[in-house]
């Protein structure tokens, strides 16, 4: 009984951060600067969205903004170009204003990820913005259901929202942007989780830079 109680508490002591707060500009503090070989500058950044800490990195970058948008709407893809560990990548759902997908992460040591989520797709002349957050309750209710079983081992993320955002700078520079507040569920230790994000953040866009490369060579 102190157990369920103690879980109870932890649920409801875990901060929600909202998208609003994540996506707006105000707050944000330099983290670091990562000077790469292959892409150039990669700024990281931090804030603190309802007391829970999410980052976002930064690049300039001549990929076109058609290429990069082709590759996040390319679920499938993922799971061959990112090294993050990601073994299924499914769309469930696609229209111009939207898109439904699940992942699998393998992850060694602690226990394994997926999620189920629903992506905003919004485009303008200049910008286009991929903008996540969990599928709301009763949306492909089979196949999450079928998943869970078949992964019963498998930890969802308590947190998981974001944005890939590609802007228009000048005729040849393009800014991708990528924002996150995540925590993956389970037993890892609030430093942990966030040395985790900062790790992987810079990889996965210098990897969607990189794969824009390879798409128009």
């Amino acid at each position: 009984m102190m157990f369920f109680a103690l879980c109870i508490s932890f649920a409801q002591a875990v901060p929600q951060p909202t998208l609003e707060e994540l996506l707006n500009g105000r707050n944000w503090k330099p983290l670091k600067t990562i000077q790469d070989r292959e892409v150039g500058e990669i700024v990281v950044q931090e804030k603190e969205v309802n007391g829970f800490p999410c980052f976002r990195a930064k690049i300039q970058t001549e990929a076109a903004l058609s290429v990069l948008e082709t590759i996040v709407l390319d679920i499938p893809s993922q799971s061959q170009w990112s090294s993050a560990g990601v073994t299924e990548s499914i769309t469930l759902e696609q229209s111009e204003t939207h898109i439904d997908y699940y992942q699998y992460l393998s992850i060694p040591i602690v226990s394994d990820r997926h999620w189920f989520l629903q992506a905003q797709l919004i485009k303008t002349e200049e910008s286009f913005r991929f903008v996540w957050q969990p599928l709301k309750k009763g949306k492909h209710a089979t196949l999450i259901a079928k998943k869970r079983k078949k992964y019963a081992g498998a930890v969802e993320p308590i947190i998981n929202i974001g944005e890939w955002k590609f802007s228009q700078l000048t005729s040849t520079k393009n800014q991708v942007q990528y924002s996150i507040c995540t925590h993956p569920g389970g037993y890892i230790p609030k430093h942990f989780r966030s040395v985790g994000t900062i790790k992987t953040l810079p990889t996965n866009v210098k990897e969607l830079i990189l794969e824009a490369k390879r798409r128009v060579q």
